[in-house]
């Protein structure tokens, strides 16, 4: 029946994580043995953890694997594989730690990027990592465990925004596609309903489930609504998910 616990799925899903928490230490393990040995000392841990990818090139859920050092300057190493933790080889942990050690391996990695776009990253780079540089002086909790917890804070924040990003570029692809769309999408926002009936009327194949049931408002389902209390506000660009921590 709809709406019933069903204990089974409760069951799997719990025992999935602990297959997965397993296999997270089992590559953490292995990473540490693969590692050359005159690095070991240096290093202050390694991690591993799943992250989902909004990249439509990119595996659904990807596992980022990263080696930080006890030196705060020293830049961490950090790689990602295109699949879930759970179903990584030993053969698979190598092949990422030869691409830790060696990131020229790793090929294309990220999307071109205009001299503009470039010069906004390494500014938002250089402020982020001197904010968080910063996060120690501030007399509250640990810096390790709040950098930590700042880190994975941004993660999940620029992957949303990421996949937001994409929503956006997938509606406005539509709409550019769309005879008379831009006609339609401006009279919709000016609440001109006998224009945007006009515009329908006048344009062979203009699909009528565009414009809302009133012929005011614009349809697009996989666009995020926006709260009728809040205007949209400028984001940073966006980073791509894949192969980061």
């Amino acid at each position: 029946m709809l709406g019933m616990f069903d204990p089974d799925a409760a069951r799997k899903k719990t025992d999935l994580a602990g297959v997965k928490r397993k296999a997270q230490e089992q590559i953490k393990e292995w990473v540490m043995e693969l590692l050359p040995g005159e690095m070991k000392p240096d290093i202050e841990m390694v991690a591993c953890r799943e992250f989902q990818c909004g990249d439509p090139k990119c595996a659904p859920i990807d596992t980022a694997i990263q080696v930080m050092f006890k030196e705060e300057s020293r830049p961490p190493l950090q790689t990602g594989v295109p699949m879930e933790s759970h179903l990584m080889s030993r053969e698979d942990v190598e092949r990422a730690v030869e691409e830790l050690l060696r990131p020229e391996l790793r090929g294309g990695e990220f999307d071109p990027i205009s001299p503009g776009a470039l010069s906004v990253y390494e500014t938002l780079k250089a402020d982020l990592f001197s904010a968080l540089d910063g996060v120690g002086s501030l007399g509250q909790g640990t810096a390790f465990s709040d950098k930590l917890a700042i880190t994975q804070r941004l993660f999940a924040a620029l992957e949303d925004y990421e996949q937001r990003v994409m929503l956006q570029q997938q509606a406005l692809n539509r709409a550019q596609t769309a005879p008379g769309a831009n006609q339609l999408l401006g009279f919709a926002q000016q609440n001109k309903p006998e224009e945007i009936q006009r515009v329908l009327d006048e344009t062979p194949g203009m699909d009528p489930s565009t414009v809302g049931p009133d012929n005011r408002h614009v349809h697009a389902p996989s666009f995020p609504p926006t709260p009728p209390s809040r205007r949209p506000q400028p984001c940073p660009p966006p980073r791509r998910a894949c192969n980061s921590f």
